[in-house]
């Protein structure tokens, strides 16, 4: 993987996206970027930002180093971001990956879309920036262009970084950038996070709590608006159904959707709770 600086002027994929600063290009692969004028051309370039690393527990099972990319092995990734529609202000609204970071196998495949938030260090920590962005099996977190640095339309310096994904629950760094182009490693027991008990660890490696099928900010598998009964709504009630798609019920990111049976859903939902009768709740660490 190289990463080629653009000289100067306005430039563009061949999907139309923007590009700013330099383009990544990933092994054995190829990227066009052209010049361009028109009325897009004097749009502001979003300068700064933070390189992210993190996993996913739900496409974690310990078996190797690497993630599943199971849904983009399957056709399930969503071409465009999925986070407008379920009601996050981003901004890269509407962005579409690159066919070639679709291509990519191996520990460069992507997993999943996610989002990349920047916070002002302040009683709310409020949000700043948010940026949809794909996961790859290794955990690098890229552009919808394949850059590793992602970029706000404002620098990063003295900001908080958080990540979420739509059925996992966020977790947030508490050490203040220092650069617009620092890395932040979820990965890493070492790293800072808000709360207590804010990833799972997997493996050695720190991972996002996978199960908030609803998108609540808790997992939980008994009660009022619990997530499993999520599950069973989305397979029609019937616990040996099987659904197949991109649905935030599937909680292992398997592309299958199953309440019983090897590798369910249910499961998954039960093991974060961590309680043998599922009574327990999994609050978000998020402020």
């Amino acid at each position: 993987s190289q990463s080629f600086n653009l000289p100067e002027g306005c430039w563009k994929d061949i999907d139309g996206n923007v590009l700013s600063g330099s383009i990544q290009v990933p092994p054995f692969s190829s990227r066009v970027a052209y010049r361009f004028d028109g009325p897009d051309c004097g749009v502001v370039v979003p300068t700064g930002g933070v390189r992210v690393k993190m996993l996913l527990g739900g496409a974690l099972d310990g078996s190797d180093a690497l993630m599943r990319d199971d849904l983009r092995s399957q056709g399930l990734v969503p071409s465009s971001e999925p986070y407008s529609s379920m009601g996050y202000t981003v901004e890269n609204a509407g962005v579409s990956v690159s066919s070639s970071v679709m291509q990519a196998t191996g520990a460069t495949a992507v997993v999943d879309w996610v989002l990349v938030q920047l916070h002002e260090n302040n009683s709310g920590y409020t949000v700043t920036g948010r940026r949809a962005a794909l996961v790859l099996r290794n955990g690098k977190v890229i552009t919808p262009t394949g850059n590793e640095l992602i970029a706000f339309n404002g620098s990063a310096i003295g900001k908080l970084v958080s990540v979420r994904h739509r059925n996992h629950l966020g977790v947030m760094c508490t050490a203040l950038l220092t650069s617009d182009d620092e890395l932040v490693d979820f990965t890493q027991y070492t790293t800072p996070t808000f709360g207590s008990n804010a990833s799972t660890i997997i493996d050695g490696r720190m991972a996002l709590w996978p199960g908030d099928v609803s998108n609540s900010g808790e997992v939980k598998y008994t009660g009022a608006g619990n997530d499993r009964d999520d599950i069973l709504q989305l397979i029609g009630m019937e616990p040996t159904n099987i659904v197949v798609g991109y649905h935030a019920e599937d909680t292992n990111l398997s592309g299958f959707v199953s309440y019983t049976g090897p590798n369910n859903d249910r499961e998954v939902i039960l093991l974060t709770v961590g309680s043998q009768f599922g009574t327990a709740i999994r609050p978000e660490a998020m402020p």
